[in-house]
């Protein structure tokens, strides 16, 4: 996959893992796991933290049932699980959520979920690319060469991606307690929207979210809708801070960009998939049709589904 995505998913697996540690929290031993420093509190523990990657083959029940054993009765634990649609128990296959959940439920553990990664190995945004999968990562890998792409993605991972259910994402951050649940981050559109305002005006960021709008999310309908998130940009917020930094500012300018450079992008993909010289020559008629399409969900005048 994208060696710039992985990174990114590494980090943030890393950060949510980390930020469940204690001075006296037990991390286990994981050869090739998530990089965090292996620490050897003193059992029963207050927390235990396994940072194996879940997709890798192993007995990841005898993994969890020796975090189990370590784990004091009002203590914490966590680890990494695939989402993705549910996987068949297997003693040395990757860890998934469904069998991961049926142990500790059978151990008397309250369960608080994170999903995160939607393009990991067993994310069905991943899987739904099919023959386009290396060219559609490949084009990813480009995109995220620049810093204010990373920093936007960062913020659809922690505030869009977290609110979708594990079944859409690759992996999920799983804490299991019998004492009072941690607590985890929180995705909030409103913080999502702030954080993306100062990007908007980068062309670079305009055309990822394009870019991922039309060849991530629309060909498979997954649950997240860039056009809805930018809607909830406040508007007030926006003028204030933009004209703050000398840059001019219009009403609703952000989803207008975003809906004209997603639907050339759209109207590239039809002419492909058509694979006709005559369709080249539609090329505007066709953004024209996607953006009044666009423009029509926008004013509420047709279901969400219509447009994606």
């Amino acid at each position: 996959m994208s060696s710039r995505w992985a990174r990114l998913a590494e980090r943030r697996a890393t950060a949510l893992l980390g930020a469940l540690q204690t001075p006296s929290a037990r991390v286990l031993d994981a050869l090739g796991g998530f990089p965090l420093e292996a620490a050897s509190g003193a059992a029963p523990c207050d927390v235990v933290i396994d940072p194996a990657r879940p997709e890798q083959p192993d007995d990841h029940g005898a993994r969890l049932r020796a975090m189990i054993a370590d784990c004091a009765p009002d203590g914490t634990l966590a680890l990494v699980a695939c989402g993705g649609p549910a996987q068949p128990a297997s003693p040395c296959g990757p860890r998934s959520l469904g069998a991961t959940r049926a142990i500790l439920d059978a151990h008397g553990f309250t369960v608080a979920l994170l999903p995160f990664d939607v393009l990991g190995p067993c994310a069905p945004l991943r899987l739904g690319l099919g023959v386009r999968r290396e060219r559609v990562l490949a084009e990813l890998d480009a995109h995220l060469a620049a810093s204010s792409v990373r920093r936007a993605a960062r913020l659809v991972e922690a505030h869009l991606v977290a609110g979708l259910a594990p079944e859409e994402t690759g992996r999920v951050l799983v804490v299991g307690t019998r004492g009072r649940v941690p607590l985890l981050p929180v995705p909030d559109r409103a913080v999502f929207a702030a954080g993306m305002l100062p990007l908007l005006h980068d062309d670079a960021v305009m055309r990822w979210l394009a870019f991922v709008d039309t060849e991530l999310l629309s060909p498979v309908g997954a649950g997240i809708g860039l056009l809805a998130a930018m809607r909830d940009v406040d508007g007030t917020a926006a003028q204030t801070l933009l004209q703050a930094r000398g840059r001019w500012w219009a009403r609703d300018l952000e989803v207008q960009r975003l809906v004209e450079a997603s639907a050339h992008r759209l109207a590239c993909r039809t002419i492909a998939a058509l694979d006709d010289p005559v369709a080249a020559t539609l090329e505007y008629e066709l953004v024209s049709a996607m953006n009044a399409l666009a423009n029509r969900w926008l004013a509420d005048e047709l279901p969400p589904c219509n447009v994606r």
